[in-house]
């Protein structure tokens, strides 16, 4: 019984580490944008300043 629950442990810790690297993913992806934006908008800044 032991080695079942096991098996299934082995199975399900790849899913959750798969879905957390996938929240990580996601999150960085969203800072990312707001990094390019905001960049963006410096320099558009910065254009209009000269």
């Amino acid at each position: 019984m032991s080695e079942v629950l096991r098996a299934d442990e082995a199975q399900r810790a790849p899913a959750e580490k798969a879905a957390a690297l996938d929240d990580v993913l996601a999150k960085l992806d969203a800072r990312l944008k707001q990094v390019i934006q905001l960049t963006e908008q410096l320099v558009e800044m910065k254009l209009s300043a000269k």
